[in-house]
This record gives structure tokens, C-alpha cells and sequence, in this order.
């Protein structure tokens, strides 16, 4: 997380289930409520990155500024971090200029923490009022102690679901399928679906989206080869599983030209893209950013 979306989340001055702020770093680190903060946001479930942020006031949202040399240095963190939380916790601690001599603080708390529930794996915190066996989770803008049903969601949703963008070609052409009367133009693209999960993942909605010099594009995914609507029949990722699925998205004779396509249905650069899926309980699975060539064939390209 760059510093410049931290500032925007500063400026923002809202506390939210993945940002806390904080008007100084922890006086103690060893006897402080950071493990319990860590662990909270790492076992809540965010598909986005946590942040603690020291230097602004909680209650005011004062941007009061912290001294550097208050924050621990990155080894020194992950050493705290593995001596008291099992399993490890991922983390990044940094700090910049926000205003004149005043300084932001922050830890990052990294989305590609997958192994939860993450316990307090000794007493700790001060007067060791954080036991040993506890679980924390971030509940809105608190920090609780989990329920035996926050425990069961953990371990439902333990293990990751990833997407791979497996095309280099993106191609817009018209599809023929059976019994239709004609044929409907889509993009389609590939996409590698890996389920760790223990349990299979219903994929009902997708969005892929499509960067261009001076703007961007999002077009929904609206099914999967064969004319299977993800509204009316969930795309199906069973339990451990890793597969390649064509799926197809909305494209227009308007993105045509907007893109920039010629006559013969060729562009003259390349396109960045990312894709995200949302499965049946809310879950969101993003892909990385990929750079792509497109092609547009057929009817599609009349307004070019």
C-alpha cells in the first residue's frame, strides 16, 4: 500500500473494519494491545490490506504526528509478532512526511494473511491481560474476542480462492451456440481459478476491467461457455481444485471506438486489465493487473 492511499484514508478520517487509528505508536510494545490489533485484523476476513495508522487522534481525527524513532524496525516487529501470535503474521511498518515536520506511522496487515484463526500464543499486553489460547477479531471499528460462530466462519472461509488471468489475447467476436437464433457478440477471456478451499465456491458475478491512457472501462462478466448466466447458474469451483474456465463479458460497438479499434479490428498498443469475482456469500477475489492485446471481429465493429 502506497502512501498516497494511506494519505487518502487519512484525509478520509473514518475508521472503518480494516483501518484504526491511533495518536501514538505503543509507549511499550511489550506491554501493549498491538498483538491483540494485529491478530484482529488479520483473522477478520478483509480481502484488502489492514492498516494501523500512528500520528492521528481516534477521537478527533487531529493529524497529531508521531516521532519516527518510536517505531520499531521491521525484523524487530516480525520477531515480536512470531514470539507472541501463532501462526506468524504477516506485516510492513513504514512511515512518511504528512504535513511539516509531522509524520504519519503505519502497519500494513497484508491481505495474503490465509491461515487463520490467529491465537495469542502466550500472556501478554499489559498486566498480561491478553491470554494465552485467545482469538481477536476485528468487528466494525473494535476489536473482540471471537465467538464459537465468528470461529466457525474462520475455518469455513479458511484457505484461499485465486485468479489468474491466463490470456496474453483478448478476443470480441460473435459466438455461436445452439438453438440460438443469432449470434451474440462477447468478449471472452480465461481465466485460471484456484480453489484451496475445502469446500467448492459458487462464482455468481464477475467484472473485468480495462485501463486505458486517460481512463477506464468496467464491463461485467456475464457468463460462462456455454450460455450458462452466473445469476441463474453459479460458475462451480469444487473443493482443492485448479482449472482454466472461459468465461464472456459484455463489449460494445461504442467500446469499439472508445478503445480505439481499426477497421480490422486491431489496436495499436496494449491494454492493462484486472478481473474480481464475488462468490454466493459475499466474498470478492481479485486478479492482478495483466497486459493484454485485443482483437474485435465481426458486426461489433460496424461504428468503426
Amino acid at each position: 500500500m502506497d502512501k498516497e492511499a494511506i494519505k487518502e484514508i487519512i484525509f478520509n478520517a473514518q475508521e472503518t473494519d480494516f483501518v484504526d487509528f491511533k495518536r501514538e505508536f505503543y509507549p511499550k510494545i511489550k506491554n501493549s494491545d498491538l498483538p491483540k490489533d494485529v491478530a484482529a485484523f488479520a483473522n477478520s476476513g478483509n480481502k484488502r490490506d489492514c492498516l494501523l495508522i500512528f500520528g492521528v487522534d481516534d477521537n478527533t481525527r487531529e493529524i497529531c504526528g508521531i516521532k519516527t524513532d518510536s517505531l520499531p524496525s521491521q525484523d524487530n516487529l516480525d520477531a515480536y509478532i512470531s514470539d507472541v501470535i501463532d501462526p506468524f503474521i504477516s506485516t510492513e511498518i513504514g512511515s512518511f512526511e504528512i504535513e511539516k515536520d509531522k509524520h504519519i506511522g503505519f502497519i500494513v496487515i497484508s491481505s495474503t494473511n490465509h491461515n487463520p484463526p490467529y491465537c495469542i500464543k502466550k500472556d501478554c499486553g499489559a498486566d498480561n491481560c491478553i491470554k494465552q489460547g485467545d482469538v481477536y477479531i476485528r468487528k466494525g471499528t473494535c476489536n473482540k474476542k471471537a465467538t464459537r460462530c465468528d470461529l466457525d466462519n474462520i475455518y469455513k472461509n479458511n484457505g484461499s480462492v485465486n485468479v489468474k488471468i491466463h490470456d496474453d489475447i483478448l478476443v470480441v467476436e460473435p459466438l455461436h451456440f445452439e438453438n440460438s437464433i443469432c449470434d451474440p457478440t462477447y468478449g471472452h477471456i480465461d481465466l485460471e481459478l484456484t480453489n484451496e478451499r475445502t469446500y467448492p465456491v459458487l462464482i455468481d458475478y464477475g467484472v473485468i476491467r480495462f485501463f486505458l491512457k486517460s481512463f477506464s472501462v468496467n464491463r461485467s462478466i456475464v457468463s460462462q461457455l456455454s450460455t450458462k448466466n452466473l445469476r441463474e447458474k453459479p460458475l462451480v469451483l469444487p473443493a482443492n481444485s485448479r482449472d482454466v474456465y472461459t468465461l464472456l463479458f459484455e463489449f460494445t460497438s461504442q467500446d469499439c471506438v472508445n478503445f480505439g479499434f481499426d477497421c480490422t479490428g486491431m489496436l495499436d498498443h496494449p491494454i492493462l486489465i484486472n478481473t474480481e469475482l464475488h462468490d454466493m456469500d459475499g466474498n470478492v477475489f481479485y486478479s492482478d493487473e495483466k497486459e493484454i492485446t485485443m482483437i474485435a471481429r465481426g458486426s461489433i465493429l460496424h461504428k468503426v
